[in-house]
């Protein structure tokens, strides 16, 4: 890898993901993602962790560019509700604290960073390290053909049913379920996979 150039990179505040997909910022610690040919690194860093993961650009299943609440302060809202409303403030905060987050999707595995300052380059990093996956599952890398997540936003969501577009070479189809735009060769109508995202089984039209 060190005769590789780098091709993106960018940076971020270190996030927990929780069991079931929920993002929990740290308080202490960063993570960086360095895109490469043929791989994406992540580094994190902690006051007593120091992660080094890197995985090949054809395992990447989606990317997902986000804004979640502390899901923490959802399940303490919830569960001091009774107590004189207390759990009524924990839910303000729930959904006025929201952060930015990059989720990157691989197989099995989920890396996150929350994002700082300007959107543009998270984007343009998300859109590169996307570009490239698909074009490594094309050439026959990957999963098997399992589609990839290029892209997707909590406005999405409103979304009732899949979508479809087609492209040159390729078929655009969006999540019922939660928005996310998956990546499919040109033919694969009839198809079903499951969302990377949300679980739900979608129909290629």
């Amino acid at each position: 890898m060190s005769n590789q150039s780098v091709i993106g990179e960018v940076s971020g505040k270190r996030v927990h993901v929780m069991y079931g997909g929920g993002l929990v910022s740290q308080l202490f610690g960063t993570t960086t993602f360095t895109l490469y040919e043929d791989r994406l690194v992540e580094d994190s860093k902690g006051v007593v962790l120091k992660d080094h993961t890197q995985v090949p650009i054809d395992a990447i299943t989606g990317v997902n560019i986000c804004t979640h609440g502390n899901p923490l302060l959802l399940v303490i809202g919830f569960a001091t509700l009774p107590v004189f409303g207390l759990g009524i403030l924990f839910l303000i905060l729930y959904f006025f604290m929201c952060k930015n987050f990059l989720v990157v999707s691989s197989e099995g595995h989920i890396y996150a960073l929350q994002r700082k300052g300007d959107d543009a380059k998270y984007n343009d990093f998300a859109e590169a390290l996307m570009g490239m996956a698909i074009k490594a599952r094309a050439s026959g890398g990957g999963n098997g053909g399992i589609p990839a997540a290029r892209k997707s936003s909590s406005s999405m969501s409103a979304l009732a049913a899949p979508q479809s577009a087609v492209g040159p070479g390729k078929l655009t189809v969006n999540c019922g379920g939660c928005g996310a735009e998956y990546s499919m060769p040109a033919g694969s109508a009839g198809k079903k996979f499951r969302c990377q995202q949300c679980r739900t089984v979608v129909e290629v039209p």
